[in-house]
């Protein structure tokens, strides 16, 4: 998308996801590079304005820390 383009009067959306047994997908580079091609594909079409994303390491603790927050 060109910037230009860009409206920011519209909804921006924040999602996040956990994948379930929290497994260590991308460990797996196939696994990694299928992410990233994907975001990279949507942005580069103009189906997904992808403004920045971050991928968090898993903590010791597994999902712990997520239901105490």
């Amino acid at each position: 998308m060109n910037p230009s383009e860009r409206n920011l009067a519209e909804p921006i959306y924040f999602v996040t996801a956990a994948v379930g047994g929290w497994k260590h997908l991308f460990t797996n580079e196939a696994c990694a590079r299928t992410v990233f091609d994907s975001l990279d594909y949507l942005s580069r079409t103009g189906k997904l304005a992808l403004y920045a994303y971050a991928l968090l390491p898993p903590t010791d603790g597994g999902g712990d820390e997520i239901g105490r927050f």
